[in-house]
């Protein structure tokens, strides 16, 4: 039986050459939208990961842990600091300054006592359950740091309190603290008052 054969009509070399020009044109405007679209994302995610400055701070909520300049005060490192603002001594006289006290010291210290720049009368307290509620009161016998240690002063827990105000610490105001260690060193520094609305734990002693 005859076999037919059919003709096959090579490719000439202009049609081979146009079908690998618009293979390579179409890879690479793939890859240029691919590379388009991770950089966009990665674009975006790098903004929302980096807001500008004070973005997401509530008005009530301390700032964030690092925003005062740690600084040397005597035989520690103080950082953290800041005081609970208070507009209206109507209601209140009194504030609490909080913050982180570091020992740089090869000895343990004790704070027994204090100063400010904004009232008459600072105590050292603590916060504990009493009656089913938390209340803060003086504490006995000062707080001690040991060598190396922090002791971090925060709301609903030690604080250093200022008494007997007679006039507001509004936001942006300063209060200057000198305590006073059982060994006669000096530790100074200010605090910057801000907004918050937590610390208000009652106070059981008589002195207000």
């Amino acid at each position: 039986m005859a076999i037919r054969r059919f003709p096959v009509s090579p490719m000439t070399p202009a049609r081979t050459t146009t079908r690998h020009r618009w293979q390579a044109g179409a890879a690479l405007a793939a890859g240029a939208l691919l590379l388009t679209a991770c950089g966009g994302s990665s674009g975006s995610a790098s903004t929302s990961a980096t807001p500008a400055p004070g973005a997401g701070t509530s008005a009530t909520s301390p700032a964030p842990a690092g925003s005062a300049t740690p600084m040397q005060a005597g035989p520690v490192m103080v950082s953290d600091q800041w005081a609970k603002a208070i507009p209206d001594i109507a209601a209140a006289k009194m504030t609490g300054v909080f913050g982180k006290l570091k020992n740089t010291t090869d000895k343990p210290i004790t704070i027994v006592s204090g100063t400010n720049s904004v009232s008459s009368l600072t105590e050292l307290h603590e916060t504990v359950m009493m009656d089913g509620s938390m209340k803060m009161r003086p504490v006995a016998g000062g707080f001690t740091i040991e060598p190396g240690q922090t002791r971090e002063f925060k709301p609903g827990s030690d604080h250093v309190m200022v008494m007997q105000m007679t006039k507001p610490l509004k936001v942006g105001d300063e209060v200057t603290l000198t305590l006073k260690t059982k060994e006669g060193q000096t530790i100074e520094f200010t605090a910057i008052a801000r907004a918050f609305t937590g610390a208000n734990e009652t106070y059981v002693s008589h002195t207000m």
